[in-house]
């Protein structure tokens, strides 16, 4: 898919880190293994996820643009 998207330049990829797989392999594999699957897509690319350790782990490991996806937007989440 990756390579799919290098032609379009202008094309921002919105890449998901679903919680099932973090909690099937571990939050740094999890996340080693979607860069390595963007490959230079990475640096347009915007990571989000509804686990908070695996966006802030993301941008630590090179993410320069995350989201954190939120259930509920309260006052617990503000």
């Amino acid at each position: 898919m990756a390579a799919r998207l290098k032609p379009f330049e202008r094309v921002v990829p919105v890449v998901e880190i679903k919680p099932q797989s973090v909690a099937a392999l571990g939050v740094e594999t999890t996340v080693s293994a979607v860069f390595a699957a963007l490959g230079g897509l990475l640096v347009r690319s915007i990571i989000i996820s509804f686990d908070w350790p695996t966006v802030k782990r993301a941008r630590e490991m090179g993410a320069a643009r995350t989201g954190w996806c939120l259930e509920a937007y309260d006052e617990g989440t503000r």
